[in-house]
């Protein structure tokens, strides 16, 4: 069993859809504690040292969400619509090497902050 962590940017996004559609996120989010390398889709393999996985989700507009899996946690970076070609939307096949680009710099974030906290005793301190 597989913990979800849902980054904030991700939970600032799914704040903004309608609840139909939160709970159909919210369950393929349970639907990645028990198997999410199976779940989901690797994309481009590994990039530095972190493999991206992305799971679609057939509602509404359509979705996806991006997500990492390291020991026994699934870390959800992102969710976004897909087919979207915009400057500020993520998701299309389009856009998919660059938006692996800004994936990649979300988990070198996260594995930072890892190490400042690991450094801190379990306290992150914001960097200047």
């Amino acid at each position: 069993m597989y913990y979800i962590l849902v980054k904030e940017n991700a939970k600032r996004f799914l704040d903004t859809l309608d609840s139909n559609i939160k709970m159909q996120i919210t369950k393929a989010f349970v639907s990645l504690q028990t198997d999410p390398m199976r779940k989901g889709k690797i994309l481009g393999g590994l990039f530095s040292g972190v493999t991206f996985f992305e799971k679609k989700i057939f509602v509404g507009k359509g979705y996806r969400i991006y997500y990492t899996v390291s020991f026994e946690r699934v870390t959800v970076l992102k969710i976004d619509y897909e087919g979207t070609i915009t400057v500020h939307r993520t998701g299309s096949k389009k856009t998919q090497k660059k938006d692996i680009k800004k994936l990649v710099g979300l988990a070198k974030a996260n594995i930072e902050t890892r190490t400042r906290v690991a450094r801190k005793g379990g306290r992150a301190k914001k960097k200047r």
